[in-house]
Formats: C-alpha cells, sequence, structure tokens
C-alpha cells in the first residue's frame, strides 16, 4: 500500500491570504488599537505591532513599511491600508493591493515578506 503525500503547510513567501478587509472596516469591527510590542514565544525576539480593543493583534508587513509606522502615518493613510488575514491566522498591516480570499496570492505581491 502506497503511503499517501501529505502536504506540507506553505509557509513560504507564496503563503495565501484567505480574507482581507480595509483598514476602516477591521477598526469597525475591533475597535480602537495601541501600538506596542510583543514577543515571539518561539525565539524570544521582540516585534513591533497594533493591538485592538478585542485583543486581537496585527503585525506590519516589512514590504508596506520600512520602520514601524507611527499612529499619525496609520490615520493619514487609513484610507490606502488592508488588514489581511494569512493562512497562518496571523494578522499584517499592508498597502491596499486588491486580492480575493482563497485565490493564491502571494506575500510578496502583497508587500508583506
Amino acid at each position: 500500500m502506497e503511503t499517501p503525500i501529505v502536504p506540507m503547510p506553505n509557509v513560504s513567501n507564496d503563503s495565501p491570504v484567505v480574507n482581507g478587509w480595509s483598514f476602516l472596516f477591521f477598526c469597525r469591527a475591533h475597535g480602537g488599537f495601541e501600538q506596542g510590542q510583543r514577543t515571539n514565544k518561539d525565539t524570544g525576539v521582540k516585534f513591533d505591532t497594533m493591538q485592538f480593543d478585542d485583543g486581537v493583534y496585527v503585525g506590519y508587513s516589512s514590504r508596506s513599511f520600512s520602520a514601524t509606522p507611527t499612529k499619525a502615518e496609520i490615520i493619514r493613510d487609513k484610507d490606502k491600508l488592508r488588514v489581511v488575514q494569512l493562512e497562518s491566522g496571523n494578522y499584517k498591516l499592508c498597502y491596499g493591493q486588491e486580492f480575493e480570499p482563497g485565490v493564491h496570492t502571494s506575500l510578496a505581491e502583497l508587500g508583506i515578506v
């Protein structure tokens, strides 16, 4: 009997986006946000993040932002920003390229890697 081929989770730069929202819609659903840092529980490395009122965390796209944006910059660009949810379940803030949920879209195309 042949061993079935089980696909590995896609953790490459081609990980699909499974959902996405305009930044304003995301804020309406999750409340206001504060900027801060979290620590990666596996590596111990701190990283910048946004925490929304309901406890949801959103990271920053490293290709959309060369440095962590200030709250004033986020508010200034609010109409251009999107929050996307990756297959991993993580959320990322990026500039608003269009996509269709469930369609295989690379992270590079969205400016997330």
